[in-house]
């Protein structure tokens, strides 16, 4: 979240309220700080398991083009991986993998926006080692290619 707004007032970007709500970010930068406020959805969550979702989710925003694993993810969170996969999606409403790859796709709009980087090197920096996976998984998360992207914005 800090890189997104941080990136983003530097170039003095505008991104889209439903996009970054998508992401469970409020157009004030706030949001994962309300997760440990959500009801206990089927009952699966307690309090504390919400509260260590948040600083995972922190976690997760701020390292999310590393290589991140759940059971890794799930001690943090002391929970087994089954029950931090089951609580992460009633949470958040989405899987872990959707969630950090939608994350990596926003980082990437930013990055595609600076044309002295490469496709092939926005995708690496976010975590993509082939460039064909990332431009597919760019497509389905955003809707055109990162080369239509950056025909789009003129770059």
């Amino acid at each position: 979240t800090t890189f997104l707004w941080t990136l983003a007032a530097s170039a003095a970007l505008t991104i889209s309220p439903v996009r970054l709500a998508f992401y469970g970010i409020d157009a004030t930068g706030g949001g994962l700080g309300r997760l440990a406020d959500l009801p206990n959805v089927g009952g699966i969550a307690t309090r504390g398991d919400r509260e260590r979702m948040r600083d995972v989710l922190r976690y997760i925003d701020d390292h999310c083009c590393a290589d991140l694993r759940i059971d890794d993810l799930a001690r943090m969170a002391c929970m087994s991986p089954t029950k931090f996969k089951e609580t992460f999606r009633r949470l958040n409403g989405r899987t872990l993998t959707r969630y950090v790859q939608g994350r990596r796709m926003s980082r990437a709009e930013l990055l595609l926006r600076r044309p002295e980087l490469t496709i092939g090197r926005v995708a690496r920096t976010v975590g993509y080692t082939s460039a064909s996976r990332f431009a597919a998984l760019f497509k389905r998360e955003v809707g055109v290619l990162p080369s239509e992207y950056r025909e789009r914005l003129d770059v």
